[in-house]
């Protein structure tokens, strides 16, 4: 997967209101409750060091990648 970081500042700007709707919990999202119930799991502290946000994400890629392979039978 590759980046078009010219490209990225226009998609930011576009998705820019549902981004603001999920920041000011508006709008419903899976990962920000994610984040919310492993700060509340583990403490703000270690939820932000190295190892906790990679151990995290290994968990989030894990579930995308299950996700996928059920839509897709």
């Amino acid at each position: 997967m590759e980046i078009n970081f010219e490209l990225l500042e226009a998609r930011i700007i576009q998705m820019k209101d549902e981004l603001l709707d999920i920041i000011n919990k508006k709008v419903n999202s899976y990962y920000q409750k994610f984040s919310i119930e492993v700060c509340q799991k583990v403490g703000i502290r270690k939820a932000k060091t190295p190892m906790s946000i990679m151990g995290h994400f290994e968990i989030l890629r894990a579930c995308f990648n299950l996700s996928i392979y059920y839509f897709n039978l």
